[in-house]
């Protein structure tokens, strides 16, 4: 009966590829910072971080070090820090996480394979703040070529990836946007708090609107944004 709820469905089929990943136990100290999925060097202080009069700070603290992995591990998600550290990393890659403070969280990846994209997405059942919880619901989506050519000019006409890596805007709840890519530049994070505007925003839209759910009302949390979550529709 258990397997019938959406709760307890076992992770998709497509997912076995990162077992191996999960399993990993021990190795070098950069593979074991934030569980492997950042490079160690995201966790030095930065000096000029926010400004001249903020204290340095890492780019990903120590609270941060364990709740993103939390989440993406929840949701069988791969690093792709270690995936741009392979001999033959791929030629391109995107995630959109968006984990709110108290709705499921929402993973959208693209890989392309031989000149194929695939979407994936996956919607937790969970809380992006506290207990992830495990996959719910989840689509693998073949890119049209129309689809492929809308998001590569998205990606290189704003150019997020340009932008710095945490635009310093934060406040109580509300929700992460982090942004990861591999190219032939290798692996580039960047983050956003709850925004309402610039090439995060847009990016992040354009690629849930790639999934088929749609972003605007909640049916969970209908706070004034962005004190809470940007909500994601429940049909």
């Amino acid at each position: 009966m258990c397997l019938l709820s959406l709760g307890c469905m076992p992770a998709p089929q497509y997912d076995r590829e990162f077992d191996a990943q999960f399993s990993q136990k021990g190795g070098s100290a950069a593979a074991n910072f934030a569980s492997g999925y950042f490079p160690e060097s995201f966790g030095d202080p930065i000096v000029d971080y926010c400004g001249s009069d903020a204290v340095p700070r890492p780019l990903i603290g120590e609270v941060e070090e364990e709740w993103y992995p939390e989440q993406w591990t929840a949701a069988r998600e791969p690093s792709f820090f270690l995936f741009s550290e392979q001999d033959a990393p791929p030629n391109f890659a995107l995630r959109f996480s968006y984990i709110p403070s108290f709705s499921p969280s929402i993973f959208v990846r693209v890989q392309e394979n031989e000149g194929t994209y695939t979407l994936f997405a996956k919607r937790m059942d969970g809380a992006g703040g506290y207990e992830p919880g495990s996959i719910a619901s989840s689509k693998k989506i073949r890119l049209s070529d129309e689809e492929v050519a809308d998001l590569q000019q998205l990606l290189r006409e704003d150019g997020l990836f340009e932008e710095k890596a945490d635009a310093c805007s934060y406040g109580f709840d509300g929700s992460m946007w982090l942004f990861e890519q591999i190219d032939h530049q290798g692996y580039r994070f960047v983050k956003r708090w709850s925004p309402t505007e610039g090439a995060g925003l847009r990016l992040g839209q354009h690629l849930i609107g790639l999934t088929g759910w749609k972003m605007g009302e909640s049916c969970m949390y209908p706070l004034p944004y962005p004190m809470a979550d940007v909500g994601i529709l429940c049909r």
